[in-house]
């Protein structure tokens, strides 16, 4: 081939018609739930197996080709919230340092986005709200410390709690506006529902790497990345968001069903306090879901049918089986104590009462294991209590500022809009959770899921209310469950 002809080729292959043509193609999969799917397999593979370093290199490796091909910031969220699952239990972070050579493309191809794909800066509602938390966190205990030493002692947790939502939320904002198609209620709904997918295979992964379920409970399902309680928050926040699926498709039935299983796997965590959430946003999620449902009937039947039956299996096997294990969960007779927490509440206390103002700090440190983190930051397993021990007078201000700035937002145009209802719904499994567990004060999953959800909510949900449409629903499937569905009508 002569060198005319070798230039002709790559000026053809590289003409702009084309470049947009393949580009186009790849974002149309970056949005589909195909490669959601993709991402939440290589997760639960790493995480199930010995794989766990290539795996993550795969996901990064992913995450690269994300930032290159797609000009929205946005599509990140299949990477971030998925990807932090990969964590297994037993395995060392060391482990998954080996792929720490990675970080540079990674870094590389985020100054390549952002050199393809400028993006003007802006704030969203939720910026100056956020800012003043994060300050109020490094302002707290400022009173209390005796050193600088032990003031800065949790200063990398405070910064992530902090400064660093505030930069994923900043992050996430960049790309909310950007694409005025984009539905992001739908596509965050289909990232959560895969998370909550991979959360209910570890949870029977668990069974195994334990041996029994007993044994499992025993472990308080030790899945790597966290416990029960906060496997079970995790669930608390996604699966409403299955539900919400349900409304944006004929054949929604579904996801309630896969919403139901979900819900039923949140139970055999066997946390407390998360099978208490199912007990008040299970109900919540399907009356909304079919109270939206395009096809009430088979939704309806589709609900009532899996939880009649899963009733009925605990109803028969109790005395045998079920039983025993909600017995040694602690739900037996004497078993839902809650001295350890009420210790740990009247800590909180002490600490406010000596430092009113300020709190003991991010920093304060106790006596109960309970409250200590495995990163060193110390818990009170309650939101409300964590701010009035680290933060005092000035944390509750600075938290009222920001629930209430927060919330503005959920409710803003809530009637008659599901995607607001259901991201309430996710907020109020997350808030409850929050008051028994870690919650507001663990920077991930939680942190950077909270972010990103009230980036969806301020964008304009409203707009895309009712069916998904053509640009929404990107993989055949959907649409030939679509013709299914339309000829069973």
């Amino acid at each position: 081939m002569k060198p005319a002809q070798i230039r002709e080729k790559i000026d053809g292959f590289l003409a702009k018609e084309k470049i947009d043509a393949f580009l186009k193609k790849a974002r149309k999969l970056i949005y589909s739930q195909a490669f959601i799917a993709l991402v939440a397999l290589v997760v639960f593979i790493g995480w199930k197996s010995s794989l766990g370093a290539a795996s993550l290199a795969i996901v990064v490796l992913l995450w690269c080709a994300v930032l290159l091909l797609d000009d929205n910031v946005f599509s990140s969220m299949v990477i971030l919230g998925i990807g932090p699952f990969i964590i297994a239990p037993g395995v060392p972070i060391s482990e998954y340092l080996k792929v720490i050579y990675f970080a540079i493309p990674l870094g590389l191809s985020f100054i390549a986005h952002f050199i393809l794909y400028p993006a003007k800066p802006k704030m969203g509602k939720l910026f100056i709200p956020q800012l003043v938390i994060s300050l109020a966190m490094l302002i707290g205990g400022c009173t209390a410390a005796s050193s600088a030493a032990e003031y800065t002692r949790d200063l990398g947790i405070m910064l992530a709690l902090g400064f660093g939502i505030l930069a994923i939320y900043f992050f996430f904002t960049l790309g909310r506006d950007k694409d005025e198609k984009r539905d992001l209620s739908l596509f965050y709904a289909k990232i959560y529902m895969w998370v909550g997918i991979v959360l209910s295979l570890q949870i029977v992964g668990s069974f195994f790497n334990y041996g029994s379920i007993s044994a499992a409970i025993a472990g308080r399902y030790d899945v790597g990345w966290g416990m029960c309680t906060t496997l079970s928050a995790v669930m608390l926040m996604v699966v409403p968001m299955t539900f919400f699926l349900s409304t944006k498709y004929k054949y929604g039935w579904i996801y309630i069903i896969v919403g139901l299983f979900q819900y039923g796997f949140t139970v055999l965590a066997f946390s407390r306090a998360g099978q208490l959430g199912v007990l008040i946003t299970m109900p919540i999620s399907i009356f909304f879901a079919l109270k939206y449902a395009h096809n009430f009937k088979y939704s309806f039947v589709a609900t009532i049918v899996p939880i009649f039956l899963a009733l009925s299996v605990l109803f028969i096997g109790w005395d045998s089986y079920f039983g025993q294990y909600f017995n040694l969960a602690g739900f037996g007779k004497g078993g839902f104590s809650s001295n350890i927490r009420l210790r740990l509440y009247n800590e909180a206390w002490q600490c406010f009462k000596a430092h009113p103002i300020f709190g003991a700090g991010m920093y304060y440190v106790g006596v109960e294991t309970l409250g200590k983190g495995t990163l060193g930051q110390y818990w009170f397993h309650n939101t409300v209590m964590q701010i009035l021990g680290c933060m005092g007078l000035m944390g509750v201000a600075a938290y009222a500022y920001f629930y209430y700035a927060k919330y503005k937002i959920v409710f803003t145009n809530i009637k008659r809009n599901p995607a607001k209802i259901f991201i309430l719904i996710s907020c109020i499994g997350f808030e409850f959770q929050a008051m028994l567990d870690i919650g507001a004060f663990s920077p991930l999953p939680f942190g950077i899921y909270m972010a990103v959800i009230m980036v969806v909510a301020e964008s304009d949900t409203m707009k895309f209310m009712g069916l998904a449409d053509d640009y929404n629903t990107l993989i055949k499937f959907n649409r030939r469950i679509d013709k299914l569905a339309k000829k069973a009508n």
